[in-house]
């Protein structure tokens, strides 16, 4: 009897064996018959509501095309990437203006040296 009927509980299964225990067979066919079907009952319950669950989060994201989703991941990594953006023009303006500076000094020294030779 045990294997004919592999139930997820344990409580149904010791329901049923105390329907097989009871005195009459047709009793005891009348038993299992009411717990299959409140049992498949339950299934069915159960299983309308995932569908119910499906359907809402179908609703949910129905809106969302993939122009949308890639438009929402782009704006969420521009977001991610702005304070290494950020480092690198203040790391790029600081090269430029040390590059300036660099370039200042280099035609004052080559200015000086064209000078000197002059003179000499």
């Amino acid at each position: 009897m045990d294997d004919e009927f592999k139930l997820s509980t344990d409580e149904t299964m010791r329901r049923l064996r105390t329907i097989a225990q009871a005195p009459g067979e047709l009793q005891w066919r009348l038993d299992l018959l009411s717990t299959l079907e409140r049992m498949r009952i339950q299934q069915e319950v159960s299983n309308r509501g995932i569908l119910q669950m499906l359907v809402r989060m179908r609703k949910d994201v129905s809106h969302i095309t993939p122009v949308k989703l890639a438009k929402l991941v782009n704006a969420q990594l521009e977001e991610k990437l702005k304070p290494r953006d950020r480092d690198v023009n203040r790391l790029w303006k600081a090269s430029i203006w040390l590059l300036e500076k660099a370039a200042t000094i280099g035609i004052g020294v080559v200015c000086t040296l064209i000078g000197l030779k002059a003179l000499r």
